[in-house]
């Protein structure tokens, strides 16, 4: 049985050559592919790959708030990042996102190949570099295991300005539930407020410090 596949990237050529690459397998079969995030993630609700190929940056939201939404989905498929940003800052951020790997565009075509076979199989596929973290970092990543799924999605909404209507009508849940997400994050991360959330993100790479700078 062949491993459906859709593309999310905004270069008309990127596409065209991956779509070459992955159909030339003979494994994958490319159900779809989106030149934006919100045309991508219509095409997984509608089509439920298997996998998700897609690109950080595009052209209408961060692709890691794309990652949040796909992965809290129903029916989650596996999510490779391929991306032309420095691996080494941005694959423990796609990780904590909920993707299952991160290759550079870079690397070489069986590269590219071997990391999608791998995602699709059920394994991770991160660099080795990247995934090195000292021990106040190791620390940080532990109390971030802890978190389910949900309760990521709602920790990535505060800390990225959201207030709690905004996550609530995202999630089809009510501002009282946010509220007790909130408190429990808190809780679990051993924080006290959201300044101290935010500082927790910034330094775990969660999300950029220019964010909160004035």
């Amino acid at each position: 049985m062949l491993i459906s596949v859709i593309l999310i990237d905004d270069h008309p050529v990127m596409r065209y050559a991956l779509r070459h690459m992955i159909e030339e397998q003979g494994r994958f079969n490319v159900l779809g592919e989106a030149e934006d995030a919100s045309r991508g993630f219509e095409l997984i609700r509608t089509h439920f790959p298997d996998v998700v190929l897609l690109d950080l940056f595009l052209p209408d939201i961060n692709g890691l708030d794309l990652i949040y939404k796909i992965s809290v989905l129903p029916r989650p498929p596996r999510i490779l990042v391929l991306s032309g940003q420095d691996e080494r800052l941005y694959s423990n951020r796609v990780m904590s996102a909920g993707a299952h790997g991160y290759v550079s565009k870079s690397k070489g075509i069986q590269e590219i190949k071997n990391a999608l076979v791998m995602v699709a199989g059920g394994y991770s596929c991160f660099p080795i570099a990247s995934l090195y973290v000292g021990p106040e970092q190791k620390a940080d990543r532990d109390l971030l295991s802890c978190l389910t799924k949900r309760e990521m999605t709602v920790l990535i909404g505060l800390v990225r300005g959201q207030s709690n209507k905004e996550i609530a009508d995202s999630l089809f849940l009510s501002q009282k539930t946010i509220s007790s997400y909130k408190v429990r994050i808190l809780e679990k991360l051993h924080l006290h407020t959201l300044a101290d959330m935010i500082n927790f993100a910034i330094k775990n790479k969660l999300i950029e410090s220019e964010r909160w700078q004035r």
